[in-house]
């Protein structure tokens, strides 16, 4: 999450908009110059293979052009590397002039107060565009720090405990399976899906209904960032508010859903559990004119009829802002019981959730 931050506020300094839209897997290893393929399979030795070419270091690439295994003509824009591709922005950044190039301010930064990512860099001039990049890269490729900790260097030590497990179980005839075998690109419906390849359709209404659950949170925990990122000078409640709730949504929804689409069959002849497909369903910003008292929700997620959390998100019109109720663990959330009791739900369904939203001190954990 910090990287995605960090490009959006270098593309707000020049004048951008945060930008999240990207095609959904499969892609074939044409569609990115990194010649990679993006698919989700389950863990295992071609996955780690991808993630570190992903990663690998600009040194790397600059080894492969030397020894002339690239396409790259003269005067072509490519690149082989994430890192390449930030050492290609920072060309640009450093095309321009300065005071051509940075047509906005601070006040249009997210700093590390707002979203709480310490690392988060405010740009605001060349320097702080390059001090970003290099943050961006380093982390990533970690080509000229402790590799260890990088991005690649963490992809390489999963790699090298994966293989060393790998001989361990071959030494005692045993086979080694380390993630449950859920099936590669899975989906619960078409999508159009931005041009993506060939993917796995669940056949399991069950797992079609999670899997459709986990894309829908999965896009409205990016359009809650991008509200925070396009309107940096709205209400300070409503941002932080949508800050802490995207935040909360990625241990608390976006990881359990995971989870357990990997537990449930995918009904498929060939076998194999479902999974999370991590679908773009919708790139529509949330309404930038958003008032602090009209944004109010009681949010209790559409959670399929076969699981105990199964009540739907009802707007409470004219409630208190804070009413959204299990999103953050051990937050206490301020619902006044006599403010709470004007809103038509409370008046109408008389079921637990109002009630149990009406509690002062109520933790907002789900009941």
């Amino acid at each position: 999450m910090l990287h995605l931050a960090q490009a959006w506020n270098l593309l707000a300094a020049i004048g951008g908009t945060p930008y999240y839209l990207r095609p959904n897997f499969p892609q074939g290893t044409k569609y990115y110059p990194i010649e990679a393929e993006l698919k989700l399979e389950p863990f295992g030795q071609r996955a780690l293979q991808r993630f570190i070419l992903y990663e690998r270091p600009r040194t790397a690439e600059r080894e492969a052009a030397a020894s002339g295994q690239t396409a790259n003509g003269p005067g072509s824009v490519r690149y082989r590397s994430v890192g390449g591709l930030y050492e290609l922005i920072q060309r640009g950044y450093d095309s321009m002039p300065q005071e051509q190039l940075f047509v906005r301010g601070e006040d249009v930064q997210v700093g590390a107060e707002l979203v709480y990512l310490r690392d988060l860099i405010k740009v605001v001039d060349r320097d702080s565009a390059r001090a970003a990049i290099q943050m961006i890269t380093e982390q990533g490729e970690g080509a000229t720090t402790d590799w260890v900790h990088s991005h690649h260097g963490i992809f390489l030590g999963v790699k090298d405990a994966y293989d060393r497990e790998v001989q361990t179980s071959r030494r005692r005839r045993e086979p080694y399976e380390p993630a449950r075998p859920a099936v590669t690109n899975p989906a619960p419906r078409l999508r159009g899906d931005y041009g993506a390849g060939r993917v796995t359709l669940l056949a399991d209404e069950y797992a079609r209904q999670v899997s459709g659950l986990f894309d829908e949170g999965y896009a409205l925990m990016l359009r809650m960032l991008q509200y925070v990122f396009s309107n940096p000078r709205a209400d300070p409640r409503i941002l932080d508010w949508f800050v802490r709730t995207a935040i909360g949504m990625m241990p608390m929804v976006i990881k359990p859903l995971g989870e357990a689409l990997t537990t449930l069959p995918s009904g498929l002849d060939s076998g194999g559990t479902a999974g999370p497909s991590f679908g773009m369903t919708r790139h529509v910003p949330l309404a930038s004119d958003a008032s602090w008292h009209g944004s109010a929700w009681l949010s209790w997620w559409p959670w399929p009829a076969r699981s105990p959390m199964h009540r739907r998100r009802r707007p409470l019109s004219g409630a208190p802002p804070t009413a959204w109720l299990g999103c953050f663990p051990g937050e206490p959330v301020a619902l006044p019981s006599k403010e709470l009791a004007k809103t038509p739900h409370a008046r109408t369904t008389g079921g637990r959730s109002a009630r149990h939203a009406g509690q002062p001190g109520h933790r907002g954990r789900y009941p």
